[in-house]
């Protein structure tokens, strides 16, 4: 049997009472605690929503590069109703081609972000799905509903034998739907991907950019009016009230059921 030495008796002792109490490095913060149970990460986003956006970009910077001094032309002419009617009488087929490029990424962003706020602000329209679903499905809508516009549009023009002014109103909301859609389209970004506390804020902001361009497109189309003589006023607010009004009170009172 093994004899216990005296000096390591010692030693054991004296290192027991140099022994000091362990301090947790988990206490003393101040995170606080909401669930002690693992749960796993829900993102907010889906992936679709991500590759959508990525997509989105790329077609932008496609048409940026390729189409670059005629969407110079195009945003100048936002500013310039001179530089407007300039580009309806030349009927540039490379800025009609920029203009379809451009609008169908205005469609794609605004379906984007209408899908981001219904989700956000709970509205919940049955017949509007879910998922990926529910953005084709508001996608479609939107360029029909646009479509549709302009070829009341045209036809109205034809009618009234008022083709020149028609062809300025088409082009002037086309243009400002174009611009709002480049601007909508870093919101939807930063919004989709932005913390929680601020994302209420940025919604109203993208709103405010949407009324705003709803607000200009009556200011350029009454500039257009103006420049019609012998055109009854009552045309212009019969146009506002049936193409501009009207369509946005349907979808509402519709997704509203």
């Amino acid at each position: 049997m093994p004899t216990v030495n005296a000096t390591d008796t010692t030693v054991a002792q004296a290192v027991d009472t140099l022994q000091v109490p362990l301090k947790s490095i988990f206490t003393g913060h101040e995170l606080p605690v909401r669930s002690i149970v693992p749960r796993s990460l829900e993102p907010r986003n889906p992936d679709w929503f991500t590759i959508a956006l990525f997509v989105l970009l790329a077609w932008f910077a496609w048409t940026r590069v390729v189409y670059s001094k005629t969407v110079g032309q195009l945003f100048s002419a936002f500013f310039n109703m001179n530089a407007t009617n300039q580009i309806v009488r030349d009927e540039n087929i490379l800025v009609q081609r920029a203009s379809v490029m451009l609008s169908l990424m205005y469609y794609c962003a605004l379906g984007l972000f209408v899908f981001l706020a219904l989700d956000w602000f709970s509205i919940n329209i049955l017949w509007l799905g879910s998922g990926m679903f529910r953005f084709l499905l508001l996608l479609m809508t939107i360029a029909m509903a646009y479509s549709l516009k302009t070829v009341l549009l045209k036809v109205l023009g034809n009618v009234f034998d008022i083709e020149r002014p028609a062809a300025s109103f088409i082009f002037n909301f086309t243009l400002i739907n174009n611009a709002t859609g480049v601007v909508l389209m870093p919101l939807v970004i930063i919004t989709a991907y932005l913390d929680s506390s601020w994302v209420t804020p940025f919604f109203y902001l993208s709103f405010g950019v949407l009324i705003i361009s709803f607000i200009y497109r009556q200011i350029r189309a009454f500039r257009i009016w103006t420049s019609m003589p012998g055109v009854p006023f009552f045309y212009f607010i019969l146009y506002i009230c049936t193409l501009e009004i009207s369509p946005l009170l349907l979808l509402y009172k519709f997704a509203m059921g």
